[in-house]
């Protein structure tokens, strides 16, 4: 009886090796999901930027034609440009050379001036011919493009150091609405 009971008892544990191979098993599957968790976490964190820079370039375009360009956010008019606003007050202040200096949060809303912007924007004129440079009301006619082809820079994080920031650029083509 005694050895029929003993043998019962060998039958129904793991042995050593056993048991090290099934950990060794789920340790390796373990570190694959924390690998994939960290992509996961990565793209995400990717997605949100994308989203965010979508939302600053769809925001500046869009109002182009009706924001007041005569000051935006400490960046004012060259001197004997006063009372241009519109159209005529984007060209004149970009073809002095002096961008407009945006700045959004994490969600990509304007901040202002403020110190919890993540995202600057610096919108440039792009290959300004120099035709276009004239006022509508002093330019010979037919001298005065129709088009405006802009350049809207973009770099984050604005607490990171300038040679660390991440940097995209957008361009459109605004049409002279006066």
């Amino acid at each position: 009886m005694k050895s029929s009971f003993h043998s019962h008892l060998k039958q129904q544990g793991f042995s050593l090796v056993e048991v090290v191979i099934a950990i060794g098993i789920i340790a390796f599957a373990v570190l694959a999901m924390l690998g994939l968790f960290q992509v996961a976490i990565r793209s995400g964190g990717e997605a949100a930027e994308k989203m965010s820079l979508s939302r600053i370039s769809r925001s500046v375009f869009d109002s182009l034609p009706s924001r007041d360009w005569s000051q935006v956010d400490g960046s004012t008019m060259p001197p004997g440009s006063t009372g241009i606003t519109g159209f005529a007050a984007l060209r004149e202040n970009l073809a002095a050379g002096n961008p407009f200096l945006l700045r959004f949060d994490n969600q990509g809303n304007e901040t202002g001036l403020s110190s919890e912007a993540r995202y600057e924007a610096k919108l440039y004129v792009d290959e300004f011919p120099s035709a276009t440079l004239a006022s509508p009301s002093t330019a010979p006619a037919g001298l005065v493009s129709p088009v405006l082809n802009l350049r809207l820079h973009v770099e984050w994080p604005m607490d990171a150091p300038v040679q660390n920031r991440k940097r995209a650029v957008f361009r459109t083509a605004l049409a002279n609405l006066e």
